[in-house]
């Protein structure tokens, strides 16, 4: 597998990223997804359920389906519902990770852009046995008005490190939110858990990313 001598920036998404998304992890947000509509609109779970799941096949952001059915701020609504349902509690320990990300951390600048708010994804990280000072620079959902999906994160990453843009490699999971967002600002990238010719690269996990930046 050829190396990416050319990098010099290496820069992550968390969530379904750093870790998989399980049954278990799944069901457990869903969950919260579901009795939040339910309360909310006044309707039985099972038909929040139903219309949460076909308005997120429409626009597979969880956000934008709550604010397709009719809930203000849906962006924030879900990221309650995500705070609540604690994932934390089900990731454990991954030492091949801590490991990979240790020697990435001190061979390269490395970043981290999630949509979680920053207890929550920190508290992921922790489970996870990562440090949050790994990374030179952090973005969360609540820390920074500028976003990901929207690219407009990225020059401010290049301000601080001195990168071009094509010197940066992001990492993550969703194609319309990571990759293609990153790409369209010279970024190279990573995609996590699918294939697509979209993205520069693809690989079935995290784990695989040392193989793709060290060659081994």
């Amino acid at each position: 597998m050829m190396t990416l001598s050319h990098i010099k920036a290496v820069g992550f998404d968390l969530d379904q990223t750093l870790y998989q998304e399980t049954l278990e992890t799944r069901a457990l947000v869903r969950t919260e997804i579901y009795c939040f509509m339910a309360e909310t609109m006044s309707i039985p779970v099972s038909e929040a359920k139903q219309k949460f799941e076909q308005a997120y096949a429409q626009f597979d952001a969880g956000g934008r389906a709550l604010e397709s059915l009719g809930i203000s701020e849906g962006s924030e609504r879900l990221r309650d519902c995500v705070v609540k349902a604690d994932v934390s509690r089900l990731l454990k320990p991954d030492t091949q990770l801590e490991q990979m990300m240790d020697r990435i951390s001190k061979d390269y600048f490395t970043f981290l852009i999630t949509e979680s708010r920053r207890d929550d994804a920190i508290k992921k990280l922790h489970a996870l046995g990562l440090c949050p000072s790994m990374f030179k620079f952090t973005s969360y959902w609540d820390t920074s008005s500028e976003r990901k999906h929207t690219g407009t994160i990225y020059p401010l990453i290049s301000n601080l490190n001195g990168f071009k843009p094509e010197e940066h490699l992001y990492v993550g999971d969703k194609l319309n939110d990571d990759i293609l967002p990153a790409k369209r600002v010279g970024l190279k990238t990573v995609l996590v858990g699918s294939n697509s010719s979209e993205a520069d690269y693809s690989i079935s996990n995290i784990h695989e990313l040392e193989s793709l930046l060290y060659g081994r």
